[in-house]
Parts: structure tokens; C-alpha cells; sequence
């Protein structure tokens, strides 16, 4: 026998606190929907897709924070009056937002071997679980790795290994409606991708004051050098270049000497790659040459 058409909606009606990310479905029961608007607080329709046969409406585009929507519906089925449904409901209001800064970014088409994917908040994250299951790192092929917080705002992700040449990596920071604890959430999504170019690695040697370039496993060449000097040693362990520069101008004063017999202003540093963010760099220094291969005469640069 037949039956009359019905609506039925979800979120349901007076809904608050709803996830802006999840889709608006409207159903109509026995029949079909005849017409549907949802609007925004502007008047503005939101996007979606009816079904094959009419019987389903869903949003296809998310909604925007703290905001009311309204809803109006109309089912007809095969016997009774058509079936008509208004309904509203709000979404999520954050305290505040974050916005996920990545580094390689955007216009970086390729990196070195050993760069890790860095992602910074500029809020402070307290659910670094959620966060870390909205951050989806592809790689083709196939590589191990794992996220790591540098602080509460900074996370990287690593391979277990080196990054093998001519892989393919696409980071989806899908935070967008997510609560990242303590009522911060996700400002917008984003994507990057970029690939790995052949590996080139440099290794120094610290105690015999060197540098040798390999490329792809095989040496190269092997310069003379001088690290860090006692007081102010280079960091050990690896580094990546992430900066270059033609001519860095350099100051002491960044790193605590701003007055006294070691300080300096205005060293022109040629060729200087950062290879930390504590103010080491790789480049020229013509004043060392001499103790280039013999000793270790620096504030911590190659």
C-alpha cells in the first residue's frame, strides 16, 4: 500500500556545535524531493548533489565556522500532500584559528635527499594526535616515516631513511574543522607536493677538517675546511641546506656577541647555504684559508 512522503535531515534540526566539514543530507522517505534550499546567514545557497533518483540531497562544500543555516525542503510521493520540512542549525565556533605553514612549500618543485616535511602552527597545539591524523603524507613509492614534534607549534616528518631520488610526495594538511585542542582549530586545508632529486650528500669530518661531496653513493671531491672552534663548536649530526645565498651579510649579535673583540657586524659571507636555524652556514671565508684543512677557527659555520 502505498505510503506518503516524508523528510529527513541531518544534522536535525536546532543542531549546534555542528562539524562544518560533514556534508547536509536531506532525505526524502517513499517519494522524492521536489525542491531544496539550504542557505547560509547571507542568503547564499550551499553547493550539492541530488541523487539518481531524487530521493537523497547532500552539500558537496564546506561550511563556514560559527555560522546558522537554514533549511528548506519539500518531498512529493505517490499519494497525500507533498511533505514540507524547515530546519536550522549552527556550526562549531572556534576560540580561535591556526594556520599550517609548510615548509617545502608551495613553487618548491624539488629537494634534497635529506629534507624533512615541516609544518608550523601558529598556535600553540595541545592535541597533537588529531593533528598528526590530519597531516597524510603520500609518497611514490612507498617510504616509512613518522611525525615528530620539534614544540608545540612545530612539527616534521621524516622517511625512516634517506628519501630515495625521484620520489613523489604530496602532503594533505586536512585540518579544516578540526578541534586541535583547547578550542583551536584548523583555518584552512592545504596541499603540497613537490619530488626528490638525486642525492647529493656532503660529509665533514670535524677532526680531520674536511668536506666530501658525494653524489648518488660515489665521492666526488674532498676540500679542506675548518669547523667550529672549541667555544663554538658546529652542531653534529645531519643538516640540511634549506637557505642559499650569493652574499649574507652576518652579525655576531645573532647569536649573543654583540660587543667585545669577537664581535662583528657586516661580514660579507659569500656562497652561505643555512644549514641550521642557530645561525650555521656553509660558505667562503678567504680571512681562514690558511687554517682551512689544519684547524677548527670558527663561531660554528663550515
Amino acid at each position: 500500500m502505498p505510503v506518503p512522503a516524508s523528510l529527513s535531515m541531518r544534522p536535525v534540526k536546532g543542531a549546534n556545535g555542528v562539524d562544518p566539514t560533514a556534508p547536509v543530507v536531506v532525505t526524502a522517505g517513499h517519494g522524492m524531493l521536489s525542491s531544496l534550499a539550504v542557505t547560509n546567514p547571507a542568503g547564499e545557497q550551499v553547493t550539492g548533489r541530488y541523487s539518481a533518483d531524487r530521493s537523497t540531497w547532500t552539500s558537496t562544500e564546506d561550511l563556514g565556522y560559527g555560522k546558522t543555516y537554514d533549511v528548506v525542503a519539500v518531498a512529493t510521493g505517490k499519494i497525500g500532500a507533498p511533505a514540507r520540512a524547515n530546519s536550522s542549525f549552527t556550526t562549531v565556533q572556534p576560540r580561535t584559528l591556526t594556520y599550517p605553514s609548510i615548509f617545502p612549500g608551495p613553487g618548491i618543485t624539488d629537494v634534497g635527499v635529506g629534507q624533512p616535511i615541516d609544518v608550523t602552527f601558529d598556535e600553540s597545539i595541545t592535541d597533537k594526535a588529531t593533528a598528526e591524523k590530519a597531516l597524510v603524507v603520500t609518497t611514490s613509492p612507498p617510504q616509512l616515516g613518522a611525525w615528530h614534534w620539534m614544540s608545540d607549534r612545530d612539527v616534521q616528518w621524516r622517511p625512516k631513511d634517506y628519501w630515495r631520488p625521484a620520489t613523489k610526495v604530496t602532503l594533505n594538511a586536512d585540518v579544516y574543522g578540526k578541534d586541535l585542542g583547547n578550542g583551536v582549530f584548523g583555518q584552512e586545508d592545504r596541499t603540497v607536493s613537490f619530488k626528490i632529486h638525486d642525492d647529493w650528500r656532503v660529509i665533514g669530518s670535524v677532526a680531520n677538517h674536511t668536506l666530501t661531496v658525494y653524489h648518488n653513493g660515489a665521492a666526488v671531491r674532498t676540500v679542506p675546511a675548518s669547523f667550529g672552534k672549541t667555544s663554538t663548536p658546529t652542531h653534529g649530526g645531519v643538516h640540511v641546506i634549506y637557505q642559499k645565498f650569493h652574499l649574507y651579510l652576518m652579525n655576531s649579535c645573532s647569536y649573543g656577541i654583540c660587543s667585545g673583540p669577537s664581535a662583528y657586524t657586516n661580514f660579507h659571507a659569500y656562497y652561505a647555504q643555512r644549514i641550521s636555524g642557530d645561525g650555521e652556514f656553509l660558505h667562503v671565508n678567504e680571512s681562514t684559508v690558511y687554517d682551512q684543512g689544519r684547524y677548527n677557527v670558527s663561531h660554528g659555520c663550515i
